[in-house]
């Protein structure tokens, strides 16, 4: 197995398969055909400084909090963008309130 530090390990994992002459392929936001940094490049350098050290931050999108924090736990509500969003944040629990699609207060839990 390889060294899980080293940046340059690759891992391989299923993504679907062939059953009686038919591809089935499993795949969602999780798996990026590119670099997240140069499919999301718009999203700017500090930005994704902050996503990579997976912290939350005001002004943050819910797209760039689930990016950094991880899925989405619990949505308080249906409107991407106008609703309060927990996260598990590797047993570091958040709460996120968004309006407009901007995060606008970010609450640690217990």
């Amino acid at each position: 197995m390889p060294n899980s530090s080293d940046p340059k390990a690759m891992y391989a994992v299923p993504v679907g398969n062939f059953d009686e002459g038919v591809y089935n392929f499993f795949t969602d936001e999780i798996f990026f055909y590119d670099d997240p940094h140069v499919l999301y490049k718009h999203w700017g350098p500090e930005m994704w400084a902050h996503i990579d050290k997976h912290e939350p931050v005001l002004g943050m999108s819910e797209n760039q909090a689930m990016m950094a924090l991880g899925q989405t736990i619990t949505p308080h509500g249906d409107n991407v963008g106008d609703r309060s969003v927990s996260f598990d944040n590797n047993g570091k629990p958040v709460t996120i309130d968004f309006e407009h699609n901007k995060a606008v207060k970010i609450t640690p839990g217990e």
